[in-house]
């Protein structure tokens, strides 16, 4: 596995500051902030949800989990449901499973981020890589994508 060339290109383009940081082999978010000896809080946990018939990037902190509640209020009632592994390889073409990019731009899907992640100064987020990760503020991820739909779509486990 390499650092998506997409996501780096992206980033050079747009002049966005961010650090690279290596890392041991993580699947988990929460193993990531412990790796790297942050709050669970800095560590962007990057999830694909269907509400109703449409696939979204959903970006949580690492200490949240999904609130369906809130994700089918967004859907105006429609069923919402994660992703399972086999669909996520057929849907997202190149996603790494452990360390999918939170941005759907990559995949022309919508991307929602839960908005305690723009409390905090700078966020770390997966590079298609289970052992990099880039960490930059959450005006930059905004950057990259304008449409990022911000609302409270987690809730602490």
């Amino acid at each position: 596995m390499a650092i998506s060339k997409k996501l780096l290109t992206l980033l050079d383009k747009n002049k966005i500051k961010y650090k690279i940081l290596t890392h041991k082999k993580v699947y988990t978010a929460l193993d990531k902030a412990k790796t790297l000896k942050v709050s669970p809080k800095k560590i962007v946990k990057t999830l694909v949800v269907k509400i109703g018939k449409n696939f979204f990037i959903l970006n949580l902190r690492a200490d949240q989990k999904v609130d369906f509640k809130k994700l089918e209020k967004l859907g105006k009632g429609k069923k919402v449901s994660l992703l399972s592994e086999k669909e996520i390889k057929k849907k997202l073409k190149g996603a790494t499973l452990g360390s999918i990019l939170p941005l759907g731009i990559f995949w022309k899907v919508k991307t929602l981020g839960d908005s305690s992640l723009k409390k905090q100064k700078e966020i770390i987020l997966n590079t298609g890589d289970c052992k990099n990760s880039i960490c930059l503020s959450p005006k930059a991820l905004e950057k990259l994508d304008p449409e990022i739909l911000w609302g409270n779509f987690g809730k602490l486990k």
